[in-house]
């Protein structure tokens, strides 16, 4: 997965936009430490944060498992991406590092490792400054990486 989006307007500073310039995403999932191969991971969380900052967006996450009864991971990400927005929906893509902490998935053993994660939100918004929709999302490091996917609810700032 990769940062991918376009602009969401040309030649204009991202904090003079008519849409929000900063939303908040919570929701619920579900990962997976084999890429879905045998089975998945416990219910997982995410809360986000997303601002922009003159032409640049970054996002601030944190996410963890749920209901645990396998091995328990978090991450907290600072990443950097785009947004295609309009009035009925949000598009956007992130990427950047994470720290993630927990349990390895085959020993148990407790770790902590820095990686890269990425997110991809397709959101649709049925209200102005209120939507719904999915998140994809991975964190790649050398430990333990996981993949997965949440229904998000989205809350945007009204500006």
């Amino acid at each position: 997965m990769s940062h991918f989006i376009g602009y969401a307007q040309e030649d204009k500073d991202a904090t003079t936009s008519k849409y929000p310039t900063d939303w908040t995403d919570i929701g619920v999932g579900n990962a997976s430490t084999d890429f879905f191969k045998t089975k998945s991971n416990d219910a997982n969380f995410v809360l986000d944060y997303n601002r922009a900052i003159d032409k640049m967006y970054f996002e601030l996450g944190i996410n963890g498992n749920i209901l645990t009864t396998t091995p328990y991971l978090s991450t907290i990400n600072l990443d950097i991406g785009d947004r295609l927005f309009s009035r009925y929906y949000l598009l956007s893509g992130f990427v950047g590092p994470a720290y993630m902490w927990g349990d390895k998935t085959d020993s148990g053993n407790h770790f902590s490792t820095i990686g890269i994660n990425t997110t991809i939100q397709i959101i649709g918004k049925p209200l102005k400054d209120f939507g719904i929709g999915i998140e994809l999302y991975s964190n790649w490091n050398y430990i333990q990486s996981n993949v997965g996917f949440r229904v998000v609810i989205n809350i945007s700032s009204g500006k």
